[in-house]
């Protein structure tokens, strides 16, 4: 059974009305009573009892409900838990960088600038060799890799950001939503 079929069936049990539940999940009348019809079926029960003005529950629509308005929530939670996740990891940004005296000195007061403009926005930083940092950005495993000119003339699909009188470089993937941006 559909969790869709199933709000439409929860819905009619809080407004003991089909053309109210209509107009709540912008539906039409005939399709909610398609629909309730649709999992009386399904569950070989009557759920309601119709009258002109208002649709009652049957005891085992009751039973139905109770037992099926808790699984909506957790869908619905759990929903709104992976998207807070997505959300979260979305401001993440992923540095990589080779220990130099210049990358210890810089990449701290960027974060702080940054996070001054951006509070929500964290960074993680990873420092390796060069080969390894060209392979975490080929992989996308990280979203900005600085380093020098000379060293990056290997790597395709990214995009140089000159940082300093053309020394050293942020690379970003193309298609990562950094690559948009400007300067």
């Amino acid at each position: 059974m559909e969790i869709n079929k199933l709000r439409v069936f929860v819905s009619v049990i809080e407004t003991q009305n089909f053309t109210r539940t209509a107009q709540n999940l912008h539906l039409s009348q005939p399709s909610v009573s398609y629909i309730i019809k649709a999992i009386e079926d399904e569950v070989g029960q009557q759920l309601f009892i119709r009258n002109k003005r208002r649709v009652v529950p049957t005891k085992n629509g009751l039973i139905f409900y109770n037992q099926i308005k808790p699984l909506i929530n957790k869908y619905y939670l759990a929903l709104q838990s992976i998207q807070i996740n997505e959300t979260q990891e979305a401001n993440i940004i992923n540095i990589g960088c080779a220990v130099t005296p210049y990358h210890i000195k810089t990449i701290p007061d960027w974060i702080k600038k940054f996070s001054l403009k951006y509070p929500k926005v964290k960074f993680n930083v990873t420092i390796l060799d060069h080969n390894k940092l060209k392979q975490y950005l080929e992989n996308e495993d990280i979203d900005i890799f600085l380093t020098s000119e000379g060293d990056a003339k290997d790597l395709k699909g990214t995009t140089f950001y000159p940082l300093m009188t053309d020394h050293f470089f942020a690379l970003v993937p193309q298609n990562n939503p950094l690559a948009s941006k400007r300067q």
